[in-house]
């Protein structure tokens, strides 16, 4: 349930409201209850052979055989594009013949012909040769050994969290796992007289067609059919009566300010693509070890591999560019956004604000994204996750160690190495650039540390007492030991999911992704800091940041590029659109990161069979921080937002008053004049404000009249001020490890 805005609490007032139903009226279980299976079968054949006294190779190859899922009833689904089989247009209406989904092969009551149980058709199968070798030139008399090889390794890909959409309109399955349609059903809130707090559901959220859009849960590849179609009916249909019947279609901007919840959801899927393969990596080593003497070992070496066919949450339904020369399902316009004319109006007694005539849709993720995805009626968010993703790693690893001799030992560790990918989580959510263009966010892994230095010592004090004499239990069995590690900090990114990045491909909230914020000079990111440390705040609580705000850039789209429609007449234009911001992810870098730990322990001999050790340890001995990533990201992209003038107007009573709770997501009122609609878009993307810039940066908690988008008609009440947008906005606020402890233990052998 979503309420929008306090004084619409108030009132009683429910914007949108959503519950799942899973119990199947035919077979009367409960679909949200799964039974994953899966078959494994591993084996492999390995030989050496001694070429030479000094040589030898030994060379081998694996089957791994990973099954894919299958669920006990066959309660399981998949999408196949292919099938996918929708005609019309959003201004005429749809017709669905097939919604492109199969089920199961084991499924008793609904099996799709010719589908497997676990719906794959990918290979989930391979062999992997692998080689290697050890060669110790006679020469060095066995000090001296080089050695590496290669090899392939499979893995499995599908997981049970793949089964499903990590994001949107679902509701928690076993172990997590989120459920969506035709095995459990999405009831939308729906009124003929609106949603209220008392009946947040309206009395035709469970309705069926054609009074309401509901269709009841079922493993029958038609329910998701039917469902689709009545999702489509009510996107592209208007209420035959009623009080919104006199605003228009459910989905135009004029009831996005009225009759709001009309415009439902698009259906939501997560599918684990019927075509994906096992992934794998392609592992490579050359090492040199050599032993000088009898206490000392040095080691140099060449690590890396390659990482194919990794699993990527791919939003398969990315909203297109529609133009005159690419229209898509009837659109020849794209926006993500849509503008509304401030000095326009439907009249009394609402007095609702019209849409530019460009943009007529306010569909459920903003203007016209919903009637631009290629599966039209689905959710561009719906989730394909694919093993498309690629890797590499490569590392320069060296060691110096001195064994245990005249009591003491030491040894020390560096690696120089570099990750990089396209995707670095473990597949919940995109986090990059355009999902459509993967290799715009090939870039340093999340969790790359390219410098990396540990050393470690002990000591074992000599005993200077005979044993078992009374002095002896004080002065003998001393040890000390201790590690200390330096290395580079990981990459880290800006982030902005509601809008104020690719608006033009998905609207104002894309759930499924974590979009690059960018910056204004991407090629030296450093410009970007303060110099700060962002861990500290000054005497008046003002947080002082490590990341200038005044540096992040939004990458606006212009009017008749992309898709964006050219205004006409007196309409205001869009320049609201927002792109993708390519190249810029993970291009900060956290700072470096050390520590130091020690133990001091003491033995003590009882008998011969019985010994007691005392341990005191001391983790990051000089107490150390090491602060954590700063805040990377806030809500720049508001709601919805309205010229200074449009807020003015009226006393602030009309749709874009202080809380614009009457403005539909991704609705911008504002005029032709080139000043309200800039002084628009700075009310509609909050950058965070700062005093100053550099190292004088300071980002107040609140702002005074006249900063950034404060102003007299949108104080907090009872007060002249406006709370600064994100605050803490690039300030760290966190750190990693723990402060300096000490731990002490007492053992018993015997």
């Amino acid at each position: 349930m979503v309420v929008s805005g306090f004084d619409s609490f108030l009132k009683g007032d429910v914007h949108s409201s959503s519950v799942v139903e899973s119990i199947d009226p035919n077979t009367h279980r409960n679909n949200a209850d799964r039974y994953y299976r899966t078959n494994e079968i591993n084996g492999y054949v390995q030989d050496k052979w001694q070429v030479l006294t000094n040589l030898s190779i030994t060379a081998g190859v694996r089957y791994d055989y990973h099954g894919g899922m299958t669920e006990k009833y066959g309660d399981m689904f998949n999408f196949d594009p292919a099938l996918y089989n929708v005609t019309g247009a959003a201004t005429t209406g749809f017709t669905v013949n097939n919604a492109g989904f199969v089920i199961a092969g084991n499924n008793k009551q609904n099996p799709t012909a010719g589908v497997s149980a676990s719906t794959l058709t990918g290979r989930q199968w391979g062999i992997s040769p692998r080689v290697g070798f050890a060669f110790s030139p006679k020469a060095h008399h066995g000090n001296l050994v080089i050695s590496g090889g290669a090899g392939l390794y499979y893995d499995r890909g599908e997981l049970f969290t793949y089964l499903s959409q990590p994001a949107g309109s679902s509701i928690g399955g076993p172990f997590g796992v989120s459920e969506s349609a035709p095995l459990v059903s999405l009831a939308n809130g729906n009124s003929t007289t609106g949603l209220t707090l008392e009946n947040p559901m309206g009395d035709l959220a469970f309705a069926t067609a054609p009074q309401g859009a509901y269709v009841p849960p079922s493993s029958n590849p038609g329910v998701i059919t039917q469902a689709l179609q009545a999702q489509l009916n009510q996107m592209t249909g208007a209420p035959a009566s009623g009080y919104y019947a006199q605003y228009g279609k459910n989905c135009s901007g004029l009831q996005a300010q009225e009759g709001y919840f009309l415009c439902t959801t698009p259906l939501n899927f997560g599918v684990y693509d019927k075509h994906n393969v096992l992934p794998y990596t392609i592992n490579y080593t050359l090492n040199v070890q050599w032993q000088p003497t009898g206490t000392v070992a040095v080691s140099i070496g060449f690590t890396g591999n390659g990482g194919r066919h990794s699993v990527i949450p791919i939003p398969i339904n990315e909203p297109g560019i529609a133009t005159p020369s690419n229209p898509i399902w009837g659109e020849t316009s794209s926006y993500g956004m849509e503008v509304m004319n401030q000095n326009e109006d439907s009249g009394p007694p609402d007095y609702d604000y019209l849409p530019i005539a460009v943009e007529p849709w306010a569909t459920f993720d903003a203007g016209n994204t919903d009637f631009r995805t290629p599966y039209v009626g689905f959710s561009p968010n719906a989730a394909d996750f694919q093993t498309v993703g690629v890797s590499a790693y490569d590392a320069l690893q060296t060691h110096l160690e001195k064994r245990l001799s005249h009591h003491f030992q030491v040894g020390g560790s560096y690696t120089w190495s570099h990750s990089l990918d396209e995707q670095s989580d473990i597949g919940l959510f995109f986090t990059g650039d355009n999902p459509k263009k993967l290799h715009d966010s090939w870039a340093s892994s999340d969790f790359d540390r390219k410098h990396v230095f540990s050393a470690n010592f002990e000591v074992d004090m000599p005993n200077t007492l005979r044993e078992h004499t009374f002095g002896s239990y004080f002065t003998n069995d001393w040890h000390l030991t201790g590690i200390g590690i330096l290395q580079s900090g990981e990459p880290w990114s800006l982030y902005e999911f509601y809008g104020a990045v690719g608006s033009i491909n998905f609207g104002n909230f894309p759930t499924l992704m974590n979009p690059v914020l960018g910056i204004k000079d991407p090629s030296h990111p450093k410009t970007a800091l303060t110099g700060n440390s962002g861990r500290f705040r000054d005497s008046s609580g003002n947080y002082i940041p490590y990341v200038d705000p005044s540096q992040v850039a939004i990458n606006y789209l212009a009017p008749g590029t992309n898709g964006i429609p050219v205004s006409t007449g007196h309409d205001p234009s869009d320049i609201y659109e927002t792109a993708f911001n390519v190249g810029q992810r993970n291009i900060f870098r956290q700072d470096a990161q050390k520590r130091l730990d020690l133990s001091i322990r003491k033995g003590f001999k009882i008998t011969e069979k019985v010994r007691v050790q005392y341990e005191l340890n001391a983790f990051n001995v000089t107490n150390t921080t090491s602060p954590d990533i700063p805040q990377d990201q806030a809500q720049i992209r508001q709601n919805n937002g309205c010229s200074t003038t449009a807020i003015a107007s009226f006393g602030g009573d009309n749709n874009c008053g202080s809380f614009r709770s009457f403005l539909g997501y991704g609705q911008i009122v504002t005029s032709p004049n080139g000043t309200d609609q800039q002084d628009a878009r700075a009310n509609l993307d909050q950058i965070p404000f700062a005093n100053g810039t550099g190292k004088s940066a300071r980002l107040p908690l609140n702002l005074n009249d006249g900063q950034s988008y404060c102003n007299a008609n949108v104080f907090t009440a009872n007060t002249t001020q406006c709370p600064n947008n994100a605050a803490n906005f690039g300030s760290v606020t966190g750190t990693i490890g723990g402060s300096r402890a000490f731990t002490m233990s007492v053992h018993v052998v015997f």
